[in-house]
């Protein structure tokens, strides 16, 4: 027969992260298809809450939302005759979250939907436009979490986001039609309230 467990994840929390992202943008020319990719980079911290149910007696189900402030901007050097540079300025996710427990271990996984705020500059003989993009995607990843203290836990969590397309189709500095496909990256480490 299994012990119950003499510690439990089950309840309410809130807490804060932060942490590095690293993004791929990929951007193509919608006349003639040409493609050149290039890298953004930069940190990112927020917010979250959630709520946990512990069962049977060591697994954990989860549900949690989030918001990062962000900061990660790349450009490419000039590739292709105008200046590109992506930047994403808001990472948002709600996902589900399932572990395993060993007293006050717990390892996940997690999924979800995603939303990033992404600001676009194209800069061509002088002649700048910037457009902006909500974009929503997926995101998974993993993690894992201790808890310290009885109601204080700490985190650290990797995350892949697919953010997805978008396109600027009628741009006004004079270069042809575009678009920009992202994927991010992040890091981050944590703190969690429980109640």
């Amino acid at each position: 027969m299994t012990a119950a467990p003499s510690f439990s994840w089950t309840g309410f929390y809130i807490g804060a992260q932060a942490g590095y992202g690293w993004a791929r943008n990929e951007r193509t020319t919608l006349v003639g298809g040409f493609t050149n990719g290039y890298d953004s980079r930069g940190g990112l911290g927020g917010v979250h809450g959630g709520y946990n149910w512990q069962f049977h007696p060591n697994w954990v189900f989860g549900l949690e939302a989030d918001y990062n402030w962000a900061g990660i901007s790349g450009d490419d050097n000039g590739v292709g005759g105008s200046l590109d540079e992506t930047r994403i300025r808001g990472v948002g996710t709600v996902r589900a979250r399932v572990g395993m427990t060993y007293h006050r271990l717990l390892t996940y996984i997690t999924g979800g939907w995603a939303y990033a705020n992404i600001r676009h500059t194209n800069t061509n003989l002088g002649a700048v436009q910037t457009t902006t993009h909500d974009r929503s995607g997926a995101v998974a990843g993993i993690g894992m979490e201790y808890a310290f203290l009885p109601n204080w836990s700490a985190r650290v969590e990797y995350r892949y986001h697919w953010l997805g397309t978008y396109t600027v189709s009628a741009p006004t500095n004079g270069v042809a039609p575009y678009s920009v496909k992202t994927d991010l990256s992040t890091v981050t480490a944590g703190i969690s309230y429980r109640f």
